[in-house]
């Protein structure tokens, strides 16, 4: 399926509105819909500690919407396709994230690891080790 993500352009208000459709508290951010490199990430966290607040954004029409770039972490750590999942797992615990962008060789998104992820792929070594 499509990876989901958002760029530095877009509004905040159009991101509270994607984290309520899909459910997810994070986006890797990318350059631009044509260019799919990782510029960094912006979680729900990210938006409440810059102090903004989805209902104060509801409203797209005041004079300044404030937009992604304003808020995300940059850069994002990322993870290539093909790193085990015992590093993910450590790379994530020692930085206290949640999810991190999967990029190919150029730096471009192909998917994204949470932490749901995570415990499903160890859950599985754990089941093929017995």
């Amino acid at each position: 399926s499509e990876v989901e993500y958002v760029t530095p352009e877009d509004s905040v208000a159009k991101l509270w509105r994607k984290m309520v459709k899909t459910k997810y508290a994070g986006f890797p951010v990318v350059r631009s819909e044509r260019d799919r490199r990782v510029v960094g990430i912006v979680t729900q966290h990210d938006l409440l500690k810059k102090g903004y607040t989805r209902i104060e954004l509801e409203s797209e029409s005041g004079p300044r919407t404030p937009k992604v770039r304003e808020a995300m972490t940059s850069p994002a750590l990322t993870v290539g396709e093909s790193e085990d999942i015992y590093t993910v797992a450590e790379l994530m615990a020692r930085n206290n994230i949640g999810r991190v962008p999967v990029v190919d060789t150029k730096g471009n998104l192909l998917g994204i690891v949470d932490r749901s992820d995570v415990c499903r792929a160890y859950l599985k070594l754990k089941q093929v080790g017995k």
